[in-house]
């Protein structure tokens, strides 16, 4: 179940075939555990939520916990963002560049406009914080749970 706020993201997702969407009106936390509510309600229930940004993920993790599902053992729960909140609340989360992906767009914008060559379309550089939310804590034999 994939959680997002844009007209846009909504065409992308009524393509996907079996991957369940939602639309938000906004990007908040409240609309996430909304969302996630509704997502829980629905049949088959979700093993996964994915919130376009961390906000509506915190959300959803706010609703699957309160729902009395396990995370990650029943729901999986991953943000895009990776803001401060997202470490704290043990939240997976995507980190997006958006000042690169701004300023190339920028100049993509500029070069379609003056008739230049478009800039290089090198990937920019995400990464991604795998935390609680998907991994679960470690196994107790691990010698990281010892630490």
């Amino acid at each position: 179940y994939t959680l997002y706020s844009s007209s846009a993201a909504s065409d992308v997702y009524k393509r996907q075939g079996p991957v369940r969407a939602y639309e938000v009106a906004d990007a908040t936390r409240t609309a996430g555990e909304v969302a996630a509510r509704a997502a829980l309600r629905a049949t088959p229930r979700p093993d996964a939520i994915l919130g376009l940004c961390d906000e509506l993920a915190l959300g959803a993790l706010d609703a699957v916990r309160h729902a009395g599902e396990r995370v990650p053992g029943q729901v999986a729960v991953a943000g895009v963002d990776d803001l401060p909140g997202a470490a704290a609340a043990g939240l997976t989360s995507v980190f997006v560049p958006y000042l690169p992906f701004g300023e190339l767009a920028a100049r993509t914008a500029l070069a379609l406009i003056t008739g230049a060559p478009p800039p290089d379309g090198a990937p920019l550089p995400t990464s991604l914080a795998i935390r609680a939310s998907t991994t679960g804590p470690p196994p107790a034999t691990s010698p990281r749970a010892r630490a």
